[in-house]
Order: structure tokens, then sequence, then C-alpha cells
């Protein structure tokens, strides 16, 4: 089975793919992840369509290789425009911007549908970067809402010319099923050995649908900006409940009428499933996910060795999913609690995004921190007062970069051959040269990225006179412009302070940002990566009155680099940090920053396909042992399984469960409501080691009166059972000392209160809270040596519900929260102790079976 990704972007497609294995016969130490190369051997496929003749639909490069000659039959951003589609078909709305008429100057009022300034921003970057593509259109006279595209060269030499055009309107979302078979046929079918005998579609499908088992795990990573109620889940919109989503199975409104985040993001993304399901991928995918990119990116970084630096707190540590996989060794663990920002800079824009991180789970909050600025998007905010999720403040991507590019080498062309031709400006150009030039520029901008400078050769670019350029395309020249000329690097600056303060952080609620994470094609820029990274370690450096949000351990992560704000000092001191030189990836680096969010998906996509793998083995090994354990006659046996093979089930339901969520698949498993909750432990449960008992005794007589609770113990006679921000039900095991025997008695605290720098800790003590009255007594072992003894201590969210709405504040000395799309409540959660006993042979019990329960202890926290 295969793990495959494919990053769809506004200009660009990406595929990552990997080899998931039997677990029988060994598992790599890491996610083998690995980008592939399409059929022309390039690792990015433009994300371009174009009406050739005889009714052929072309993608990818051959798309667009017919811009410089024929641009009218050219469809940029597939995907972008695909997305537009499905907004307008979702709301059945008849608000449709045409702007066949409009110059593109007028400015759209704010308080419009958000689908409506989707529609503008890429209209206008298409006609600003593909001047005289084919145009987005809807179907007139139809029942059903049809948005797409039409042949230029048809229905224009007929007499009734509208009949001609409705027939051959070709539908945004039956494009994007086309070029998912593309996709398939030129880059993932080599790399999967998926087999294509054929063109016809219906034959392909057949030839590949004999497989009994399907060969691929799918992941669709996709721009969060695209999908503007997932963008700003908190800016009221004007679909009609249920519109166009038959059931909560598809992510829309379920029965009662909810309409949560996560139903709308759900019945956002629905759409791309749907055209993956339909395309040749569909029938040989076992499971189909659609995540974001800002949320794949989390994932990415996790398969990479570039970690913060070995002093810092979270060395070591992964975000959503460890990056090996070998049963045999103890993954890493994961970050406990962390405030992310994913700054996403790809070719169109810049996006921005806070993720917060619980226990290794990324937690979704109802107020979006989501903004997105590009050259061509409306700015401002709209007139009631609701912050859309488009930035006051223009920053341009990729695409400015390349038109600011091309003006300079048009400029240069222009005065070395002024007396050839007599050209003033880039105006007097053919339009097919301006075409030529600027696909030339986009070729060169690659290669600028590896090369101190690079030449630019055309020929009979204009009038049979050849350009020839050796100056333009140097690295000093266009560093220099990207922070002076050209303002991109000022432009970006101007957007993140108006994110920052448009989310403001809480310092008391230490929401400070702890990791930016740095990715999209921008990042390729070297120069623009280590401006960036100096402006993140410049907010962090600051005094804490000043920081923006940043805590003074700030991690600045990137595909080939770390940098680490290590503290220096105590006190006030530790406000100044200084920033280390960064850590290169190990060896070539071969992932880029702009397929960071591909490698992330494909990650999701491994998990997933192991979990299908060892359900299969664990279903196929009860079918075989149940033919040989079930008694004959006994028609109502089922064959008991093993409690390693138990073991494995249950690890495969958790995994499938978690990262399955949202999901429609085979089985059409409805979504339970409360699948959204996370009980997550705030305070840290210790336990009293037995040399402690004397320090106990000391600090119950120091309390000074009955009713105070708090006491002061040596952070040395402690031990952490459960930290905080562990994502509950969580699970420990203390092997007993050999040859104890008698009862056992057992001391379990929580912290008193959040400890603060220079508070008792600095001395070595401890603010504790006793979680019972008294010690627990466990019944000890009676026999000697003959067996391995040990204390389970399993933390779990009990079954009395809540006690009432909380609002996220903390009660009691040791709680649970839980967070439904924001909302924030306390649970009850008890405390199980066992005493296990197995063999001296038997390595530790991962499953408690009822034959090795000696003594159980159940305390209600």
């Amino acid at each position: 089975m295969h793990a495959v990704s494919i990053s769809l972007g506004s200009t660009s497609t990406i595929v990552a793919v990997a080899t998931v294995s039997a677990t029988q016969t060994g598992i790599e130490s890491s996610v083998p992840v690995r980008v592939i190369a399409n059929s022309s051997g390039h690792r990015v496929t433009p994300t371009m369509a174009a009406f050739a003749e005889n009714n052929e639909v072309l993608f990818g490069e051959d798309a667009r290789a017919l811009y410089a000659r024929a641009p009218q039959v050219v469809v940029p951003y597939l995907f972008a425009f695909a997305a537009v589609a499905n907004e307008y078909q979702r709301r059945g709305s008849g608000v449709f911007r045409n702007d066949e008429n409009n110059d593109g100057s007028d400015d759209i009022p704010l308080d419009q549908p958000l689908t409506n300034l989707l529609q503008r921003d890429v209209e206008a970057a298409a006609k600003l970067h593909y001047k005289g593509h084919c145009p987005f259109q809807r179907e007139d006279g139809s029942d059903i809402l049809r948005f797409g595209f039409r042949p230029p060269h048809e229905g224009d030499d007929d007499d009734d010319g509208s009949a001609a055009k409705e027939q051959t309107l070709l539908p945004a979302d039956e494009m994007m099923v086309m070029f998912f078979d593309h996709i398939k046929r030129h880059t993932i079918d080599g790399a999967c050995g998926l087999v294509a005998t054929a063109a016809d579609s219906d034959q392909e499908k057949s030839t590949q649908s004999d497989d009994q088992e399907a060969r691929v795990v799918l992941t669709v990573v996709v721009p969060r900006h695209l999908f503007p109620e997932a963008a700003a889940p908190d800016v009221e919109t004007d679909s009609p409940k249920g519109a166009n989503s038959d059931s909560a199975e598809e992510g829309g409104t379920d029965s009662d009428g909810k309409d949560t985040p996560f139903f709308r993001r759900c019945s956002s993304l629905q759409w791309v499933r749907n055209a993956v399901g339909r395309s040749h991928l569909g029938s040989v995918a076992a499971h189909i996910s659609v995540i974001f990119a800002d949320e794949a990116v989390l994932l990415g970084m996790d398969t990479l060795p570039c970690r913060p630096h070995q002093s810092h707190r979270m060395a070591g540590h992964h975000f959503l999913l460890p990056p090996t996989v070998v049963e045999s060794t103890k993954p890493a663990p994961a970050w406990p609690s962390a405030r992310v920002l994913v700054v996403d800079w790809g070719a169109l824009g810049v996006s921005l995004t806070a993720h917060r991180l619980e226990g290794g789970c990324l937690l979704s909050e109802m107020r979006s921190r989501f903004l997105r600025a590009s050259q061509t998007a409306p700015t401002g905010h709209n007139t009631r007062g609701k912050t859309y999720y488009l930035a006051s403040n223009i920053c341009g991507g990729g695409v400015a970069v390349d038109l600011a590019l091309r003006d300079c080498l048009a400029k240069n062309f222009i005065q070395t051959q002024r007396r050839v031709l007599g050209y003033q400006s880039f105006a007097d150009f053919p339009a097919r040269a301006q075409r030529r030039l600027l696909m030339a520029v986009e070729e060169k901008k690659l290669a600028l990225s590896k090369a101190a400078q690079v030449p630019v050769e055309i020929e009979a670019l204009a009038e049979g006179v050849d350009l020839r350029d050796n100056v333009t395309f140097s690295r000093t020249r266009v560093n220099a412009s990207l922070r002076g000329e050209w303002g991109v690097l000022d432009g970006f600056e101007k957007v993140l302070r108006e994110y920052l303060q448009e989310t403001p952080g809480d310092k008391d609620k230490e929401e400070l940002i702890n990791v930016v994470v740095l990715c999209g094609g921008m990042l390729q820029i070297p120069f623009v990566a280590q401006s960036l990274r100096q402006l993140f370690v410049q907010y962090a450096s600051v005094t804490s009155s000043n920081r923006l949000q940043f805590s003074r351990d700030l991690v600045v992560m990137e595909a080939g680099a770390c940098t680490t704000m290590c503290v220096e000092g105590n006190g006030d001191s530790a406000g100044s940090g200084s920033a280390r030189v960064p850590h290169t990836v190990e060896g070539t680096g071969s992932i880029g920053a702009e397929e960071l969010a591909c490698v992330g998906g494909c990650l999701h996509s491994y998990h997933i396909a192991l979990a299908v793998i060892k359900k299969r083995e664990v279903r196929l090994g009860g079918q075989k042992e149940g033919s040989k354990n079930v008694r004959v006659g006994h028609k109502g046996a089922t064959p008991a399984l093993s409690w390693r093979k138990q073991r494995r089930a249950e690890e495969a339901n958790r995994v499938w469960h978690a990262l399955t969520r949202g999901a429609v698949d085979s089985s059409k498993e409805a979504v339970d409501s409360t699948s959204g909750e996370l009980l997550i432990l705030q305070r840290p449960v210790f336990l009293l080691l037995h040399s402690g008992v004397e320090e106990l005794r000391l600090a119950l007589s120091q309390q000074q009166g009955p009713n105070d609770s708090c006491f002061h113990l040596p952070s040395s006679v402690l031990t952490v059972l459960f930290a905080a921000h562990t994502a509950l039900p969580a699970r420990v095991l203390v092997p007993l000392q050999e040859g104890k025997r008698g009862p056992i008695v057992l001391y379990l605290f929580t912290e008193e209160e959040k400890q603060k720098n220079g508070d008792a800790i600095a001395d070595g003590l401890v603010s504790l809270s006793p979680l019972t009255d008294k010690g627990l007594v466990l019944g000890g072992p009676t026999d000697g040596g003959e067996h391995k003894y040990y204390v389970v201590f399993t933390l779990r969210p009990s079954n009395a519900g809540n006690r009432g709405d909380l609002d996220g504040e903390e009660v009691g000395s040791v709680n649970g929260r839980v967070r439904i799309s924001g909302v924030s409540t306390a649970k009850f959660m008890n405390l199980a102790v066992q005493l296990v006993r197995t063999t001296s042979e038997a390595a530790e019990p991962q499953v408690v079976m009822s034959s090795n329960l000696q003594a159980s202890v159940m305390v209600d926290l």
C-alpha cells in the first residue's frame, strides 16, 4: 500500500508518496516520504488547463505551453476558480460578479458575501498575470447553477451562438476531476505501480477496479483562504440552512440544526473529496482526506530532522504525529502546549494562521486567527463591523516578483535596443513577446535561488531581435529590490503588524506564540527566508513589555533550518534572548519550503495506511484463530483475540478515528457531535517517593491551620505521573521493587497553583495539594520473587458528566478541559490504581488482563 498526498495550490500542484509495508516484514525507522516528479521530470505541476482541438483539454505543463501563442484557451488558477464555483453552488445564490465589462478598478462594497470577494481576488490575479485568459462564466437559463469555462473558438461561427455556448460550457468541478485524472496518470501511477492500460475512462476504471484491495491512502492538501467559511468562521454567512447539503454525513447542517465551525468546514471541503472520488483515484483509494495547508505544514515539520536546539525545553519533540513508526522504539513526545504561527507565503500572497496545540492535539477555536493578504485582494473592514479574513494591507507573492522582474528585464532590453526597435515602454512590446518574457522570468527565477547570477536569452523576442541579459537576474540586485524598490518585505511587515493587532494575545493566560513555521514558494528565495527569520528573532528579543506576543524562547522553523532563542540569565535578565546559528537539515535538503505541506499530508496518509493494514491483519488473524479455537457445534461462539492483537486493534481504531474525523468513508458513519471533545489535564499529578515520607510529615507539621491544604515539598522526593497538558485517557506503569511484601501506601498530589519563575521552584520546592484526604492503600504482593509486579495508574474521564459550564476556568485541584468548537468546560475524572502481576520473563503489560489483576482502587477527582 502507498500513502499519497496531493498539495493543491493556486498556481502549482505537488505530489508526495511513501510506501507502507506490513508490520511483520518490518517498518522503516522514519517515514520514507519523497516528493515525486511527473512524467516530464518536474516536481511541480502547474494547476492550469487549456482547451485544445477536437474537444481535448490539456493540463499542467501542456496547458502552460499554449499560453504564449493562444492565451484565450488557457484557464489559470484552475483550483481557485473551482473553489469559487463551488461556493456559489453551495450558497444557491444568484449573486455573481461578471467582470467581462469591468476594468477591475471599481471597489466592491465590503459587506457583500465573501464569495464575491474571493472571486474578485482570483480574477484580478489572473488578469494581472495571464492577460487574455479564458474567462470564468456562469451558465444562464438553467435551474441548476453551473460555473465554469467554455472554449472561445466554440459558438463564434454558429448562427445561434447561445445554443452552442450552453452545450460547450465545461463546469469547473468537472475540470478538477479531469485534473486529478491527469495527476494520477502522469505522476502517481509510476510511483505507486498503478496500471492505466487505456485512455478511455470507463475501460481504465474497470481495469483498475479488478484489484481486490485498494492500493493507496490519499490526503489532499488545500489552502485555507480559498474556503471563506473555514478561513473566517466567525463571519455570518448568507447561505440558507442546509443549502446543497444533504446530511450531516457530508459535513452540512445536521438534523438538529447545528452550524458549528466543524460542520461548516466539512461542508466546505466536501466538494474536493467528491471530485477525487469521481476521478480515477477514487477506484484505488482506501480513504480520502482533505486538510488545510497550515495544518499539513505542522505535520511536514514532524517528518524533518529540523528540531529546536538541544538546550531548548522542547528539543526532540514533535507537533502532532511521531516521525518514527518502529514499535520497538519509544516515539518522541509531543509538544505539551504551544501556540504556533504558520506563515505561508506563496505565489499570490501570504497567509498567517495561529494554531494551539495541547497534548499533541490540534485544537480548533471559535475565533478566527487567520489573515490573508495579496497584491489584488480587496482590503479593509466591512460596514457591519466584523473583520473579514482579508488584510487591510497588500502583500504580493511570487507572481508580484515575476511581474517586477519582467518589467526590469523589459526595461533593460528597451535601453539596449532603443535605436533598433524604438520602444518607449513595456506596452510597446507585441502581446506574444510580453507573454514569452513572463514565462522566461518564471523559469529563471527558480535558478536564481541556487545561483548568484543567471543569464537570460530569448531568441527573436520582438521583431526578430534576440534578448541577451546578464545583469537583471543578479541575486544582489534582486535582494535590494525586494527590500527597497518593490516593497515586498515592507508589505509583509505591515501585514504581520496588522495581524498581531487584530489577534492580541493574553500574556496572563500564556498565549504567547512559541513557534513560527515558515513555508511557501517565496521562502525558496534565500534572502526572503533570512529576512523573515531575523524579523521574528527581533520581535522576540525586545523587552517583555514590547515583545509583540512572541515568547522569549521563540523557535523559528523552516524546511532547511531552525533558529532557537536561547534564554540567558534569570529573572528580569531572562527577557533578552540571543539566537543561535540556524542548524540545517542533514543531507542535501531535498524538501523545499513549498513542498513542506505536501510532505505533511503524506505523513497523515502514512499513519492512516498503517491503521488500515493493522485492522486488516487483525481481521485475518482472528479468522485463522477462530477456525482453530471455536469448539465444534458451538454456533454462537466467537474467537477471542490475544491481548497483543487486541492492543493492535485498539491502536488501529484510535488512529483511524482520530485522523479520519469528518471524512465520509465507505461505512457512511454519522458524525458524532461529541467526537470533537478533547479532555486535557491542566495540572500535573505527582507521586511521593518512599524517600519523601519524612519530608511529608515535616510539611504537615508546618501547616498553619486545619483548613490549610497547601504545603511545599522538595521536587527531589516527587515523581511526575501525569504531566500537564496530557491528553486523556492516559496510563502509566510503575514497576514495584522486587521482594516487597505487604500493603502499599500511595500519596498523590497536584500543583496548588501555577509556578512562576523565582517562586518556590527556584528553591527546589513545589506548592502542592493532596488529591485524597489520606494515602491510598493497595494490597501488596504475597509471594516472593517468583513474579514481577507493576502499579498501573489510569487517568480517564468519568461518566458523571459536567459540573456546569465553567467558561474555561479551572476548578478544583486537578481537572481537564473539554473543547467543543472553542467552548471550555470542566469535567469529572477518575484515577484507577491497579496492582498487576506478570511472570518474571514477561514484558510490561500493555493490556491489563483480569487474570493478572491482584488489587484495584478507584479515586474520583
